[in-house]
């Protein structure tokens, strides 16, 4: 597999990115049964563990968590099982490949259709979400295998939208619509994301419905230097079902250029956990 080698003195990023290297390729690749992500990569990720001394979490690294937990699918046909494979906030809860954001990297941003849209990708400049806490539980005995369950306990800003969808129009894509502070629906304060499901699947449980509230965890802010940063990075959340007082993860969103709307004008740092 390309992308592969390790340099005992890299730093967390130089681990992180080689790492994500390898995610994304393996990803893209058809697998038999999904639910052997983990176990393919179990020897891979022990060698990355014997090197570095990193703390594993369901395919992320510990070291490098506030950047994994940015990954997104840029294409049509990824979906979520109807049987959980994971924490949802880990890229092995999603079929089909998935992407890391790269300084400066273009990507699709629409599903299916005529056109398309060239997203551009900044650099995260300023962290401003920390993880507290996190855990997994593993289906046996192996650190780096199969996982069941997980958690991660975040601080962050967080933002309340609301969610839109509408099959058929020319960019197929899930939207959010700002409706915290002054700012509302009526506003125009919308951005498309990058969703974690297929957005014309028959799968209710599986798939937000229109008008359901998503909350944006503020991950930071990005930029092209030497231009300060001026867009945000958020992983977007909905109240998780198996356990009201928990988020699950549905989604990830980087701001668009054309939109001067702040999200996080009257947001409060608070904690959540993401199961």
């Amino acid at each position: 597999m390309k992308g592969f080698g390790l340099d005992p003195q890299g730093t967390a990023l130089d681990i992180y990115s080689r790492w994500t290297n390898i995610v994304e390729q393996y990803s893209a690749r058809r697998l038999t049964k999904d639910s052997d992500k983990l176990p393919a990569l179990s020897g891979i990720a022990r060698r990355f563990r014997d090197a570095t001394g990193a703390y594993y979490l369901a395919g992320l690294w510990g070291e490098s968590l506030i950047y994994g937990l940015c990954w997104f699918s840029d294409r049509g046909h990824r979906r979520r099982p109807s049987e959980p494979r994971g924490p949802s906030w880990s890229w092995v809860a999603i079929e089909g490949p998935v992407r890391f954001p790269r300084p400066c990297s273009v990507r699709s941003l629409y599903e299916t259709g005529q056109s398309s849209e060239a997203v551009l990708m900044g650099t995260l400049e300023t962290v401003e979400a920390r993880v507290l806490s996190a855990g997994c539980k593993t289906t046996t005995s192996d650190p780096t295998g199969a996982v069941g369950e997980g958690f991660i306990e975040m601080s962050g800003f967080v933002a309340v939208g609301t969610y839109m969808y509408r099959e058929g129009t020319v960019k197929h894509t899930p939207y959010l619509c700002c409706r915290s502070g002054k700012h509302g629906v009526e506003a125009g304060a919308m951005e498309a994301f990058y969703a974690d499901f297929r957005a014309s699947d028959p799968e209710p449980e599986q798939i937000p419905q229109d008008g359901d509230a998503l909350f944006l965890l503020k991950i930071g802010l990005v930029g092209w230097p030497p231009e300060p940063p001026a867009k945000f990075r958020a992983l977007v959340l909905r109240r998780a079902r198996s356990c009201p007082s928990c988020c699950e993860r549905v989604g990830f969103v980087e701001s668009s250029d054309h939109n001067e709307i702040d999200w996080f004008e009257d947001a409060q740092r608070c904690t959540i956990r993401i199961i």
